[in-house]
């Protein structure tokens, strides 16, 4: 749960002031699905594993835990794919994607003096 605000911040960085509401609902209604959706494939993965030693005479707590076992096998293998992904194929190359450390600085100092971020950016 504490991974969505971090996603939620990446998923946002580019997006254009007047289509954040949007992008913002969009993003959190497909993380919800996607981890909802994550988690029944991993149950049943888990209940078919379980199920299937069951039935091949293995006693119901150890079929339990081999089934459990099966499906964080599966999650930790879709993590590391999402590293991989994440590393090698979604890097940026565009250097004015970046943030830039001076002008967030610059963004925060107006807000903590109280000066609103639009006058601020009218007038220059």
């Amino acid at each position: 749960m504490t991974s969505f605000m971090p996603l939620l911040t990446i998923a946002l960085a580019e997006v254009p002031a007047e289509d954040a509401g949007l992008a913002s609902g969009i993003v959190n209604v497909s993380m919800q699905l996607s981890a909802a959706l994550g988690l029944a494939v991993l149950g049943s993965l888990s209940t078919d594993r379980t199920a299937a030693l069951v039935a091949k005479g293995l006693s119901l707590s150890s079929s339990l835990t081999a089934g459990y076992q099966f499906a964080f096998a599966i999650a930790a293998g879709c993590v590391g794919v999402g590293l991989v992904v994440a590393q090698f194929i979604l890097r940026s190359t565009d250097a004015s994607v970046r943030i830039q450390p001076a002008a967030a600085v610059e963004e925060c100092e107006e807000l903590r003096l109280g000066a609103p971020a639009w006058e601020s950016r009218d007038a220059a």
